[in-house]
């Protein structure tokens, strides 16, 4: 019965509960000759109150499923504010828990593609570190609430023979490259993270062979040298890249805080 709303249905199938209970009570007569006026006013009767009552009875399904259709579509305008949190309504799924199953799904999957959007909004997609809009807001928040005169250095590190590798060798073996670098400047930071026992320093990517490492807090500014070293160190080995050792060096920017400026 596709296209029949809900009233419609229970409307027919009261009519036709109606039409079989008038004619099983004509057949309960045993002949033809045995039906009379009485006995089809009796018959009429049982099927009214037939029809009345499986209309009754749909009724009260309708009221509690149209009850759900709109605590579900009350559920469905929070979600098209921004609400993906809240809980489907326990009445969606106990009375229509096919739509409840199918409200499930679509909230999870906006939350999914949200997720998605966002991390490739704020980080980039090679090597999984803060892109430059990420890094530079968050590089300024932090600045905005360290105390004045508080040390922090900013590394500022481009690739010398990236280009050349890219090249050579394709995009994808660059790629790849590029994944490496960020992970050796990852195990730069963690390591002096952990020797000064200072804060995780935040690390990005820039654009092309530029990377970015923003250390604050640095309570000794002796380390910053130190700290650099250790950065040329690591991109200076070589990298086992397409069944070859591949070298590429790095050159060093360095910004200081509060010598250098505090923004």
């Amino acid at each position: 019965m596709e296209g029949f709303s809900l009233k419609s249905r229970a409307i027919a199938f009261a009519m036709c509960a109606g039409a079989v209970a008038f004619i099983l009570a004509l057949a309960a007569a045993s002949t033809p000759e045995m039906i009379t006026v009485e006995t089809a006013g009796r018959a009429l009767i049982a099927a009214i109150v037939c029809g009345v009552m499986c209309w009754a009875s749909a009724e009260r399904t309708i009221a509690c499923t149209a009850g759900s259709i709109d605590a579900a579509i009350d559920r469905l305008s929070k979600a098209a504010n921004g609400d993906l949190e809240s809980e489907i309504p326990d009445e969606v799924g106990e009375n229509v828990p096919q739509l409840a199953r199918a409200m499930e799904g679509l909230f999870r999957q906006l939350h999914s593609n949200l997720e998605n959007v966002q991390r490739l909004a704020m980080f980039d997609p090679v090597t999984s570190l803060a892109n430059r809009t990420n890094f530079r807001r968050t590089a300024e928040r932090i600045l905005a609430d360290m105390p004045p005169g508080e040390n922090a250095v900013l590394y500022f590190i481009d690739l010398d023979r990236f280009k050349a590798v890219n090249d050579t060798l394709g995009h994808a073996t660059g790629d790849a490259l590029l994944g490496m670098v960020a992970n050796r400047l990852r195990a730069v930071a963690d390591r002096f993270a952990s020797e000064t026992g200072m804060r995780q320093p935040l690390i990005g990517r820039l654009a092309g062979d530029e990377f970015t490492m923003f250390f604050p807090a640095l309570a000794d500014l002796k380390d910053a040298e130190r700290i650099g070293r250790g950065i040329l160190y690591a991109l200076s080995e070589s990298f086992d890249l397409a069944d070859q050792e591949v070298s590429i060096g790095a050159s060093i920017g360095i910004a200081i805080r509060p010598e250098h400026g505090t923004t």
